[in-house]
C-alpha cells in the first residue's frame, strides 16, 4: 500500500483530482451556478452539504480507486498499475473539459445580459412588423376612402396597396394566397379592397333590401 501510495501514477491521480476539485470551484462560483456539476452523484452532495461534502466525496473516490488498486497490485501489479492509468487519463479529460469550459463560461451577469439583449432584439423585430401592420391598415383605409368616394380607380389603389411594406411581409402573403386561393397578389389586394368598399359602404347606408351595390368592372393590371 506505502509502494503504491509513493508511485508516480498515484501521485499524479491525487493530483488530478485536486485540480479537478479546483477547477469545479472556479467553474461553479464565478458562473454564478449558470455551469452546473455535471456529475448527479457529486451534485448531490454540493447541494446537500456544500463543498465540504462534495470534497469529501471526491477524496472518497480518490482514497477508494487507491485502495482497489493496492488490493489489485498484491497479485497483478501491471494490473494495478493499468488501472491507475486509466484513472489518471480519464480525469486528464475531465480536467481539459473543464478548462476548455471555463475558457467560454458566461457569468451570471453576462448571461441575464445576453438574454436582455435576444429579448431588445426580439421587441424591436416586432415593433418593426407591428408597424408595417399599421401601416398595411392606414393605407388600407385611405385607399378605401378614395376608391368609394370616387378619387381613385381600383387598379390606382390597388398598385397603391401593393407598393406598402405590409405587402412584402411573407406570411402576410401566404395569409393572402389561404384566404383567396388561386388569386394574384394584385388580385387578392383588389378582393380585399372591394370588400372594405362594401363595408364602408354599408355602414353608410348605401345598401337597401339586402342588396350590395357593386364596384364597375375593371382591370386590375398584370398578376405578380
Amino acid at each position: 500500500m506505502r509502494q503504491l501510495l509513493s508511485c508516480p501514477k498515484s501521485l499524479v491521480f491525487v493530483l488530478l483530482s485536486l485540480s479537478d476539485l479546483a477547477l469545479t470551484w472556479w467553474l461553479l462560483e464565478y458562473s454564478g451556478r449558470v455551469v452546473c456539476e455535471a456529475n448527479p452523484v457529486a451534485d448531490w452532495w454540493l447541494s446537500r452539504y456544500g463543498w465540504l461534502g462534495l470534497a469529501g466525496f471526491k477524496a472518497t473516490m480518490v482514497l477508494l480507486v487507491i485502495v482497489l488498486a493496492a488490493i489489485i497490485a498484491r497479485r497483478r501489479p501491471h494490473a494495478a498499475g493499468r488501472i491507475l492509468g486509466f484513472a489518471c487519463a480519464a480525469l486528464v479529460l475531465v480536467v481539459l473539459h473543464s478548462v476548455a469550459l471555463g475558457r467560454t463560461a458566461k457569468t451570471a451577469d453576462e448571461f441575464v445580459e445576453e438574454i436582455n439583449q435576444d429579448l431588445e432584439e426580439s421587441n424591436r423585430a416586432a415593433h418593426r412588423r407591428t408597424s408595417k401592420i399599421f401601416a398595411y391598415f392606414a393605407l388600407l383605409a385611405n385607399v378605401t376612402d378614395d376608391v368609394a368616394a370616387g378619387k381613385s380607380t381600383l387598379p390606382q389603389a390597388v398598385e397603391r396597396l401593393a407598393q406598402a411594406a405590409r405587402s412584402e411581409d411573407g406570411d402576410f402573403l401566404q395569409n393572402l394566397a389561404r384566404t383567396h386561393p388561386g388569386c394574384s397578389l394584385r388580385e387578392c389586394l383588389a378582393i380585399e379592397i372591394t370588400t372594405c368598399v362594401h363595408k364602408l359602404r354599408c355602414g353608410a347606408g348605401l345598401v337597401h333590401a339586402g342588396r350590395f351595390p357593386t364596384l364597375p368592372a375593371q382591370r386590375v393590371g398584370p398578376s405578380s
